[in-house]
């Protein structure tokens, strides 16, 4: 655990300032990234309608309104 959080603060200012940008790396990170949300199915569909079906029934399941006068039973 940081105890010192200024002191890690002025630490890490000063490391970031003095490490060089390693583009490739940075390509390799965000590569690794697309497909780990490739593989977990994440990424959008290029048909932006794909799915809006669903979409909305889901919405019209979720969103249903209940009238909270004296005929209505429970609790």
């Amino acid at each position: 655990m940081i105890k010192n959080i200024e002191s890690w603060n002025a630490w890490e200012s000063e490391w970031k300032r003095h490490e060089p940008v390693d583009v490739g790396r940075n390509l390799r990170v965000m590569d690794a990234m697309y497909e780990e949300a490739r593989s977990l199915g994440r990424l959008s569909s290029p048909d932006p309608l794909e799915g809006l079906e669903r979409d909305i029934s889901y919405a019209k399941a979720i969103n249903v309104r209940i009238s909270s006068g004296p005929h209505r039973t429970g609790a």
